[in-house]
């Protein structure tokens, strides 16, 4: 799917955070990322995984106390409000303090 050019910067960092999970737990984890940036924006991409159940890789990132790895921190990032829905972040940063990540409100 063609990225519009506003969502680039969320795409590029969409991509990093798949590579860090890589390099942590292996070549296979975060590829489900890069097969949804075939099929979504970048937005769409992140609404989905801030509002659908969580995913079993959010639950091994919260397992290994690496929640900064996650769609839902990067969904709270300054950089990309602009661009994120209000409702998303809500989600994001409900899901994330469910969690144990101190979110700021």
């Amino acid at each position: 799917m063609k990225c519009p050019a506003k969502q680039k910067g969320l795409f590029k960092a969409i991509l990093e955070l798949e590579t860090k999970i890589s390099n942590r737990f292996g070549s296979g984890y975060g590829k489900g990322l890069l097969d949804m940036l075939t099929r979504r924006t970048p937005v769409g991409v992140t609404n989905l995984l801030c509002h659908q159940k969580p995913t079993s890789m959010f639950y091994k990132l919260a397992h290994e106390g690496a929640l900064e790895l996650t769609v839902e921190a990067l969904a709270l990032r300054e950089e990309f409000a602009a661009i994120i829905p209000a409702s998303t972040c809500d989600a994001a940063r409900r899901r994330l303090a469910k969690h144990g990540m101190a979110v700021a409100a």
